[in-house]
């Protein structure tokens, strides 16, 4: 069978695209286009050389290094690693799947069939698992989009929605934080106003977004419940209000 390094080019290119917007959806990232471009590019050129120079397998760790560097930075890099990993495998094994559901088990079983790009259905089926993928996640996101917050500070409590988003990745104290809209938050407190409370506080929390950085006050209540399961978790109050049928916003728990 004859390999053209522009085919293997193009669906390495394009398998490593849609994996990276996989991975930004599965943990809520606001995309990079033009470094998801770039590395998908470099990806690209390193299969067709690979595929020419035989390469060692142990470079494929580097070369996800650099890409995962490239694409987001060198925060929380071995977390960014691992779940792209988690994806590949995925994909890897809807491929299977979907291979041996149409009666390829046994070419798989003996190796007549490689995944990656030296066979054109094989890499039409493993292209087409990332859209798959995508729609898995999106079907569990609107499932868990919504949960139901309460939290007892002192003698008083309040409950609320929060949506669930896995960019939030703030902690306090080694716990994860939940960001609560003041006016939901105001009854724990005895400020009558953002402001007082921020000038009152005692802990605040770092937070860093696309469009800036500050400091939010941190309380760490007396009980947290999520959809009724008792969580270990801090809540962060944030002046701003949020759209929709939520006024707070939790990561993974």
């Amino acid at each position: 069978m004859t390999i053209y390094a522009d085919e293997i080019f193009a669906v390495n290119a394009f398998s490593n695209e849609m994996l990276m917007y996989s991975y930004c959806m599965m943990r809520g990232i606001k995309p990079r286009h033009v470094r998801i471009a770039v590395s998908s590019a470099i990806c690209g050129v390193y299969a067709a050389l690979e595929a020419v120079f035989t390469f060692p397998h142990i470079l494929r760790a580097g070369m996800l290094t650099a890409l995962v560097y490239v694409v987001f930075g060198k925060e929380a890099i071995w977390k960014n690693i691992a779940g792209l990993m988690f994806i590949c495998f995925a994909v890897e094994g809807i491929t299977i799947t979907v291979i041996s559901t149409f009666g390829g088990y046994a070419e798989l079983a003996k190796g007549g069939i490689t995944l990656f790009a030296s066979e054109p259905v094989t890499a039409g089926i493993y292209v087409l698992s990332y859209p798959a993928f995508v729609i898995i996640q999106k079907i569990r996101g609107r499932r868990k989009k919504y949960q139901r917050l309460s939290i007892e500070h002192g003698d008083r409590k309040i409950e609320l929605n929060v949506l669930h988003d896995s960019g939030n990745l703030l902690r306090y104290h080694n716990k994860p934080v939940v960001m609560i809209a003041w006016e939901a938050a105001a009854p724990l407190f005895d400020f009558d106003s953002f402001a007082e409370l921020k000038e009152g506080a005692e802990a605040f929390v770092i937070y860093e977004t696309i469009s800036g950085a500050g400091v939010v006050p941190v309380i760490e209540p007396e009980r947290c419940r999520l959809d009724g399961n008792e969580v270990n978790a801090a809540a962060a109050v944030v002046e701003r209000k949020f759209k929709g049928k939520y006024c707070g916003i939790a990561g993974d728990i």
